[in-house]
């Protein structure tokens, strides 16, 4: 949006992972431009710098998803231009994430994952935009496509002019694919989600592309970072940069020992809670002594 970004009183990161398809254009320029649309909202950001850690009304929550939707629409024109000027109808999955203070907006087209971690189990954020599901499946075929299980998995099926071949696409939404935006067969409406963190609780959350959710669940996913945090912290290492990158890694390499040969992107977000202090205990209520002080005595020993 235009106008001048409003200052936000709370700390802000943003995450995404990209998964092109039948080229690297769309991905390439979804990643360049995404956060600059996010980054330039001066309607999100003022709607953010409303309120503090936790404090987003309803009305402000609606508004921050309907201006990460509409950022996902600009940066699908951007690409569809460039695609009518290239003549290459490349297409991109797209997941990203927006964390101000304790709020975490989620917005997904495609069949990228996110996936937080709750007291060490994994919470999914985001829904699997496949072929297949009942919902996509009937808004494909509502306007004459057609959906198949070919090639080991469930596919929009494009039918190509003057030829007897067809064009296939395993998601069902997207950024690009200019020829199956025509027919209206694939989405770029992202579904947006807005989670409270938990301090304490919630420790990460998981980015990552289908190459790793394939071949590893979300549970495994979430249980190998927390291992790479244990072993990170058994030697007293508290980079959490430097841990995220580690885990990241990890994921990749697991996925690729359970056969996984798809493209695989991974993004680990470490949340750094501040120790919480206990408020100072009240003044005594006037013409009142203060609570009896006791000493307390330890006793140890060692064997």
């Amino acid at each position: 949006g235009a106008g001048q970004v409003p200052l936000v009183r709370q700390p802000c990161t943003y995450s995404a992972v990209f998964d092109g398809h039948a080229g690297v254009n769309a991905a390439n320029i979804a990643a360049a431009r995404l956060k600059d649309v996010v980054a330039g909202d001066s309607v999100l950001w003022g709607a953010l710098g409303g309120g503090g850690m936790c404090s987003l009304s309803s009305g402000e929550q609606v508004v921050v998803a309907h201006r990460l939707a509409a950022a996902f629409q600009e940066v699908e024109a951007e690409i569809l231009a460039q695609s009518e000027l290239t003549g290459r109808p490349d297409g991109t999955t797209a997941v990203a994430s927006l964390q101000a203070g304790l709020r975490l907006f989620v917005a997904n087209a495609g069949d990228s994952r996110a996936v937080l971690c709750r007291g060490g189990r994994a919470v999914r954020l985001t829904r699997d935009h496949t072929p297949n599901l009942r919902s996509e499946r009937t808004r494909i075929e509502a306007v004459g496509g057609r959906v198949q299980f070919l090639r080991g998995t469930w596919r929009v099926v494009l039918p190509l002019e003057a030829s007897s071949q067809v064009k296939l696409c395993a998601t069902s939404r997207g950024l690009g694919d200019a020829d199956f935006k025509l027919r209206q067969l694939l989405s770029a409406e992202p579904e947006v989600t807005c989670v409270l963190l938990q301090p304490g609780r919630d420790a990460f959350t998981i980015l990552a592309s289908d190459g790793l959710w394939i071949a590893v669940t979300d549970q495994q996913a979430v249980d190998t970072v927390q291992a790479v945090v244990r072993t990170f912290s058994a030697f007293g290492y508290q980079s959490t940069e430097s841990i995220a990158t580690a885990a990241a890694r990890e994921l990749v390499r697991l996925a690729q020992d359970k056969g996984s040969c798809d493209d695989i992107s991974v993004v680990v977000n470490m949340f750094q809670w501040e120790p919480r202090i206990p408020p100072p205990p009240p003044p005594p209520a006037p013409g009142k002594k203060g609570a009896p002080t006791r000493r307390l005595h330890r006793t140890s020993s060692s064997a």
